[in-house]
């Protein structure tokens, strides 16, 4: 059975959230246990007094009650040792994924810059080793057109460049984002002119060239005309009459 022991008012006075042991992501097991330890734990604290303070932070009905509940042993449970072993067992510790550098690198491109992620950048900088700042360039371009304007000219190093960033004053911020906002309005409205006057200057309005083009007979209606036929010449008929005959004859001599 866990008896309680009295604790010093300073320790009871402090929160600590009650462990549900649902989202490890959320609510990280290992660090929510050594918060526990750190701060209603003294160093010669005994194992009655620590698992009753460890039974007393677990959250009503929730997956770790359950199983600080149901699912452990009394041996299991009996010295704060084991218990210790146990949790370790049921929530192991989260296996941290260092970035690699072509990460880090990446995601310190992809900043736009602000003030306070002047910080960010610099320890960025830091973790991928970009020690002689050849990577200011590619962030100075990803700023802000306001921004840039404002900054000192020697920004040759990450310390250099940052404080240039965070000690630009608000006030100046703003009244250059607003000329900048005005000069890209103004000659927005002068090459939207621009466009217009060409579009007119080069318009030719279309000619209404009408051209009579001669009907013609569909070609299913069409029939050849019949030519007149020339009547021939008629035909005259000759009589021939014999030669000498009705000439007198003569005589044939005896």
């Amino acid at each position: 059975m866990i008896i309680p022991h009295p604790m010093d008012n300073n320790n009871d006075m402090t929160h600590i959230e009650l462990f549900h042991g649902q989202n490890a992501h959320k609510q990280n097991p290992q660090n929510w246990l050594r918060t526990l330890e750190a701060n209603k734990f003294k160093h010669d604290s005994d194992d009655d007094t620590c698992l009753y303070t460890f039974s007393k932070h677990l959250e009503y009905n929730s997956k770790a009650n359950m199983w600080f509940r149901d699912e452990l042993t009394p041996t299991q449970k009996d010295t704060w040792d084991k218990l210790i072993t146990e949790f370790n067992r049921k929530w192991s510790a989260i296996a941290k994924v260092e970035p690699t550098k072509a990460k880090l690198q990446q995601k310190l491109l992809e900043i736009k810059l602000k003030n306070k992620e002047a910080q960010r950048v610099s320890e960025l900088a830091e973790d991928i080793g970009d020690m002689q700042g050849l990577l200011i360039s590619i962030i100075h371009n990803n700023l802000l057109v306001s921004i840039c304007s404002l900054l000192p000219n020697d920004i040759s190093t990450w310390p250099r460049f940052c404080d240039g960033v965070c000690n630009i004053s608000l006030d100046h911020l703003g009244d250059e984002i607003e000329c900048n906002n005005y000069l890209k309005s103004t000659n927005d409205t002068i090459t939207n002119l621009t466009i217009s006057s060409q579009l007119a200057t080069h318009y030719n309005p279309p000619t209404t060239n009408y051209q009579c083009t001669p009907y013609c007979t569909p070609f299913h209606r069409y029939q050849p005309m019949a030519k007149p036929q020339t009547p021939s010449p008629p035909m005259q008929q000759t009589t021939t009459t014999p030669m000498n005959l009705n000439a007198p004859t003569t005589p044939s001599a005896p």
